[in-house]
């Protein structure tokens, strides 16, 4: 089969969006399609720090800021009335609706499609069989509804998550305007896609309720054969070690009560070392500094994919960071399989019976789930005095078998 791959996200930027789309492009080469990706070579500062291998034929398209807004939108009834309303009335700009579907069109994530449709005539020359595109951001789908009509094609969106509704930052039930604008906007958007691939069950039952006749089906992104080759930044390795790996999301992911903890006791203090690598640490590094947690915490700062990765299997315990939130439940971090695929213990904060903690329970892999200082403290003192269980066969959600999925959905 030969896929248009669309993905606004994708190396060399490290990314966990571009990360899961250069597994699953390497997995379906790997099983004997044929993948022309196409993507944004302006993805923000992450670091480019990500290598891919030649044989991927990979296209980057550049912002296209030299032509007006209006030229380049698609000649939609809706978007042109948008669009005046966006000259007329700036206060329209307060609704988070609009916020999401201008930002898609007229900003940075929006502009790189621009480049790609004037590329069409080596697209028509890659002549696909079928289009698939990675959400988020929603450009990445508009491109391929795009591309659809024009090749005649059919298109297949990967929604990870939800744009019209996400549990984790809105209350459906207070429904506005800028709540029935979105539903009207992805209806719009996904009505022409021949199928929906989700992630998680949440978002898979949301979707068979908002399209009742249209193929939807939960896949996982799945987890590659380990490959470490990269460098373990463990730097305190006479310690056991949790490790945390990834963004700290500017503090929405916090594991004070953890450090708190460990900081009560002087027997954990003296045997764990709390390890974080990525971005977002500022706030960390300061609370660590005024409580004197410097002892047992080590900030790495961010480093390369591949790294992480060999850091994560040298690490004893495995910190899986969720939000402090009850809606938390319904998001599924793709890092999950790659900490399954480590066989080693893994710590989650917060998400008791979400997606994530049923994923952990499916794999087999020792976890617990911890909300609060009691748990932690049970958690931590079975762990010192190696009372641990015998572990079961891991189920690691095998790329290959979660891709192969995917195929058969799209052939089907």
């Amino acid at each position: 089969m030969k896929i248009l791959y669309i993905s606004y996200f994708f190396p060399p930027f490290n990314t966990m969006g571009g990360i899961r789309a250069l597994g699953q492009v390497n997995e379906l080469t790997k099983q004997g399609h044929s993948v022309l990706v196409c993507t944004s070579f302006c993805q923000g500062d992450y670091p480019k720090n990500i290598e891919l291998d030649q044989s991927l034929r990979v296209k980057y398209y550049y912002e296209d800021i030299k032509n007006t807004y209006q030229e380049k939108t698609e000649k939609s009834y809706l978007f042109s009335i948008l669009f005046k309303l966006q000259k007329t009335l700036p206060l329209f700009y307060l609704f988070a609706a609009c916020r999401i579907i201008f930002q898609e069109h007229y900003s940075k994530k929006g502009h790189w499609r621009m480049s790609l449709y004037e590329d069409m005539n080596n697209i028509q020359l890659f002549n696909p069989d079928v289009i698939y595109a990675s959400y988020s951001p929603l450009s990445s789908l508009i491109a391929a509804r795009w591309l659809s009509k024009k090749l005649n094609v059919p298109w297949y969106a990967e929604m990870r998550d939800s744009f019209s509704y996400n549990p984790v930052t809105s209350d459906f039930k207070s429904k506005n305007f800028a709540t029935y604008l979105l539903l009207l906007y992805e209806r719009l958007l996904l009505r022409e896609a021949n199928g929906i691939i989700c992630a998680t069950d949440f978002i898979y039952k949301y979707y068979k309720s908002r399209f009742k006749s249209k193929k939807i089906s939960k896949i996982y992104n799945g987890s590659d054969e380990l490959k470490l080759n990269g460098k373990s930044r463990l730097v305190n390795t006479k310690k056991i070690n949790i490790t945390h790996c990834g963004s700290l999301l500017h503090g929405r992911k916090d594991p004070r009560i953890l450090l708190e903890v460990i900081s009560k006791n002087n027997m954990f203090r003296n045997s764990f070392c709390v390890n974080f690598f990525g971005r977002d640490t500022d706030n960390l590094k300061n609370f660590i500094k005024n409580e004197g947690f410097e002892d047992f915490v080590e900030i790495g700062g961010e480093i390369s994919y591949a790294d992480a990765k060999k850091t994560e299997n040298t690490s004893d315990i495995n910190l899986l960071l969720m939000i402090d939130s009850k809606n938390e439940k319904y998001s599924l971090t793709g890092k999950i399989f790659d900490l399954v695929a480590t066989e080693k213990t893994i710590l989650m904060l917060y998400g008791t019976g979400s997606e994530a903690e049923k994923v952990l329970k499916a794999s087999n892999i020792p976890f617990i789930c911890a909300n609060g200082f009691s748990e932690l403290n049970k958690f931590l003192e079975t762990f010192l005095n190696k009372q641990r269980t015998k572990n079961k066969e891991i189920h690691k959600f095998s790329r290959e078998i979660e891709v192969k999925k995917l195929i058969e959905f799209m052939e089907n």
